[in-house]
């Protein structure tokens, strides 16, 4: 009888069909842009950071007409609501004067509350609470840092004083 270490032999792993290579670039240079859920057109150097429904109501909201569609981007936080969507608020990222995360005590690891403050008078402080905003809140913030970081670009050196 042959030992049990020659019966097992560690072997390479082989593909079950050939890899396919990546997709390939659009031909006129541009990068693709995963569009919005809502329809609505992305402007020039936006892109989606998040996109997700909340709901106030708990289950009952979608029979409340009180499901808040949230639509977050690179440059501004969109927010629809009421019945059947019939208000809609807009925050510009620029104006977000602070941001804050909390994790849900009870599902710490995956439902939690985003609280953004902004220079804006009738949305100062605006909650995301749901499942995963997380990843919203880190790409958020990365989201405010360059848009901090462009606009103190934009000012204007001592010449425009």
């Amino acid at each position: 009888s042959e030992p049990v270490s020659m019966l097992i032999q560690p072997k390479a792993a082989v593909p079950a069909a050939p890899l396919s290579p990546p997709p390939s670039p659009p031909e006129d240079g541009s990068t693709l842009i995963r569009p919005r859920k809502d329809g609505q057109a992305l402007q020039s150097g936006e892109f989606v950071l998040w996109e997700a429904s909340t709901w106030p109501c708990c289950l009952l909201s979608p029979l409340c007409c009180s499901t808040v569609k949230w639509t977050v981007t690179n440059k501004k936080i969109d927010q629809v609501h009421g019945c059947c969507g019939t208000s809609e608020d807009t925050i510009d990222v620029r104006r977000i004067t602070d941001l804050k995360y909390r994790a849900s005590s009870i599902c710490c690891c995956c439902r939690g509350t985003i609280t953004i403050y902004s220079a804006d008078n009738t949305d100062s402080e605006v909650n995301i609470n749901t499942w995963g905003t997380r990843t919203c809140y880190v790409a958020l913030k990365e989201a405010w840092g360059a848009a901090k970081a462009n606009v103190a670009a934009d000012v204007g050196g001592a010449d425009n004083l």
